[in-house]
């Protein structure tokens, strides 16, 4: 005994654990317990791991929160998100829009699970996504550091100070479905993006007809390919209609076998605005009869400076890349309409506020199409939403990844990722090669968020051994245009 108490009570906590001769039932009690108190703290662990939600964000905002902006090219902004919440604990995810269909500005919070960059699993970070103005957002103001409006996290309305975020009115149930927001911000703050990303290589957004503004300085960036992304025409549900009674399917149809098709050439009219109705060069030549054949054959654009405008100038009109090249028409200005007896041409800043169009040409009983990265879903899977139109074929081939990834459909190209050279040694290289390394991989791709898989392809220098067998390879492109040259043709590679 000392002072009272066993023997035992005065030997190293550590030597407790040790087998011994004279274990007694006091010795026992004490283990169990010190395991027990081991689980409760396991236990509270697993409990205290939360979402970062407006609270959240706000309260650990200057105390080890880590916030990233990064900028442009909206037409792979789903597949951004999907491919960052991959490195998150899913308990932790929350996503934020701007507004109830997210059109301008995203972001996305958690608690990392894993390694991303140079910050460690644990760590609490928010990406921002800017959308709005597109693939140039992603060039220039990186390059040069030109501040742009962006998301703000300030706090829940009505319990933080200042705060306006509020709680979306139909919140994810996986809370890592990127469809879908669980808090709207609309408050915005003028911030530097970090990095960038454009849907083709930065020299065919940075002149000539797809140029808004000033051109950035490239040599200020780290350029790096990052993806392939697939491209596609869509038009709204009552359109979609129509093509299919005039070509002998079933109206209304959702089947792939029902899937109507547009000739290149019609669509590249379209863009061009060389329409002519009175002529019979309409909707007349795709089939339609009546007072379909007559209709304005509308069109929805992307303004300057949108890689999804820039890759359906290079496809349609051959725009920067062939002499001669035909102009797209419509206003370069958003929200702008060019009306005209053939054709009403309405350019948007976003994808998300293109495909917003689409509801009032059916409302309108309108006839209209656009071009859209194909990761675009016109029903979000989870969701009862329909966003009013239908991708359909080009020249009798279905914008389909596996079509894609074997050269039978072509109208892919490769996007960028870009960082600063001053930011190359820092955390945000750090970071852009991360996700530059884990974004465009065939596992990647096949792990992402369901309604993305249709709109990205592995390029072959992330093949690795196996691919050719594993399901993965499903996501792998076997072709290729020069890297860095968007205009260059489609080659196998593989």
């Amino acid at each position: 005994m000392i002072n009272g108490l066993p023997a035992e009570i005065g030997r190293p906590v550590t030597e407790l654990f040790l087998p011994h001769p004279n274990f007694s039932i006091f010795e026992s009690i004490i283990m169990k317990h010190l395991r027990l108190c081991t689980l409760a703290a396991a236990l509270l662990a697993v409990g205290s791991a939360q979402a970062l939600t407006p609270s959240e964000v706000l309260s650990k905002r200057g105390s080890g929160l880590v916030e990233v902006d990064v900028s442009g090219a909206s037409a792979i902004r789903l597949s951004v998100g999907a491919a960052f919440i991959e490195y998150c604990k899913p308990a932790t995810v929350d996503i934020f829009w701007n507004d109830a269909n997210g059109s301008n500005y995203r972001a996305y919070s958690c608690t990392l699970a894993k390694q991303l960059g140079n910050y460690g699993a644990d760590t609490d970070i928010v990406l921002y996504k800017r959308d709005q103005g597109g693939s140039t957002n992603g060039i220039r103001p990186v390059s040069d550091s030109v501040g742009l409006p962006s998301m703000f996290i300030n706090g829940l309305a009505g319990t933080d100070t200042g705060g306006t975020c509020t709680a979306s009115a139909t919140p994810s149930a996986t809370r890592t479905d990127v469809n879908q927001a669980r808090w709207i911000c609309g408050t915005t703050q003028t911030r530097v993006p970090a990095i960038g990303l454009s849907d083709e290589e930065p020299a065919l957004l940075n002149a000539g007809v797809n140029l808004s503004g000033t051109a950035g300085t490239l040599t200020n960036l780290s350029i790096n390919p990052l993806a392939l992304n697939i491209f596609g025409v869509v038009v709204n549900t009552k359109l979609r209609d129509a093509l299919q009674t005039a070509q002998g399917l079933t109206a209304g149809s959702e089947l792939p076998e029902n899937q109507p098709s547009l000739p290149k050439s019609f669509v590249t009219s379209a863009f061009a605005g060389k329409i002519n109705i009175g002529a019979g060069l309409g909707w007349q030549q795709v089939g339609l009869t009546g007072t379909n054949g007559t209709k304005k054959v509308n069109v929805a654009r992307r303004t300057v400076g949108s890689g999804t405008q820039a890759a359906s100038n290079a496809y349609f009109l051959g725009g920067n890349c062939v002499a001669g090249a035909n102009s797209p028409a419509g206003s370069q200005t958003s929200t702008a309409t060019q009306v005209g007896t053939n054709q009403d041409i309405t350019s948007y800043s976003s994808s998300g506020t293109l495909i917003g169009s689409f509801a009032t040409a059916n409302t309108n009983n309108a006839f209209q199409l656009a071009v859209l990265g194909r990761e675009n879903s016109p029903t979000p899977t989870g969701t009862t939403t329909d966003n009013g139109y239908r991708f359909v074929k080009l020249n009798g081939v279905a914008p389909t990844r596996d079509n894609a990834r074997t050269g039978l459909y072509d109208f892919v190209y490769e996007n960028s990722i870009q960082w600063r050279l001053t930011d190359d040694l820092g955390d945000i290289g750090a970071l852009g090669r991360a996700l530059l390394a884990g974004v465009p991989t065939a596992a990647s791709l096949a792990a992402a968020d369901v309604d993305t898989q249709e709109g990205l392809l592995a390029p072959y220098r992330t093949w690795t051994a196996g691919d050719a067998t594993a399901t993965a390879n499903n996501y792998n492109a076997r072709v290729t245009r020069s890297t860095g040259a968007s205009c260059t043709s489609l080659v196998f590679v593989q």
